[in-house]
C-alpha cells in the first residue's frame, strides 16, 4: 500500500539526470517547459569525458546534495559509463537511488510526487510511470 507523506522541503528528493551528450539537458528543458523546475533537479553529461572525469562530474554534484536523505539519479542507459559512475557512487553513499532508461513520463512522475511519497513508494511509482510511457502500436 502506498502512503502519502506530508509536503515538506526538508523531505524533498533531489534529482539528477546523468546521460550521454545533450540527452539529459533536453529532458530537463522539456520538463521545465511542462511544469517548471526548482534548483534541486539538474542534468549533467558525460560528453568529452573519460571515466575518471565522468565520476568526478557526478561526485561534484553529489556533494551539493549529500545531506539529503535520498537522491535519485536518472541514467539513460544501463551499463553505460554514466551508470557505472552512479553505481560506484551509490556503493559509497547509501542515500542514492539509480533508475535507468530515463524518459519524460518517469521524470514528470518523480517531480510531481517526490514531496508526497516515501522514497520506496516514489521509486516504484517512477519506474511504473516510465514503463507505462512505452507503447508499441502497429
Amino acid at each position: 500500500m502506498i502512503t502519502l507523506r506530508q509536503t515538506s522541503n526538508s523531505n524533498t528528493v533531489p534529482g539528477i539526470i546523468f546521460a550521454h551528450g545533450n540527452v539529459g539537458e533536453a529532458l530537463r528543458e522539456a520538463v521545465e517547459g511542462m511544469i517548471g523546475l526548482r534548483d534541486d533537479f539538474i542534468a549533467i553529461s558525460n560528453a568529452d569525458a573519460g571515466p575518471d572525469e565522468i565520476e568526478e562530474r557526478l561526485q561534484v554534484i553529489y556533494q551539493k546534495y549529500r545531506d539529503y536523505h535520498c537522491i535519485f539519479i536518472f541514467i539513460d542507459l544501463f551499463g553505460s559509463s554514466c551508470w557505472k559512475a552512479a553505481r560506484l557512487l551509490s556503493l559509497r553513499n547509501k542515500n542514492i537511488r539509480i533508475i535507468t532508461g530515463v524518459n519524460l513520463p518517469m521524470l514528470l512522475s518523480f517531480l510531481t510526487k517526490r514531496d508526497r511519497f516515501p522514497v520506496d513508494d516514489l521509486e516504484n511509482l517512477v519506474r511504473e510511470a516510465g514503463k507505462r510511457g512505452i507503447e508499441s502500436r502497429g
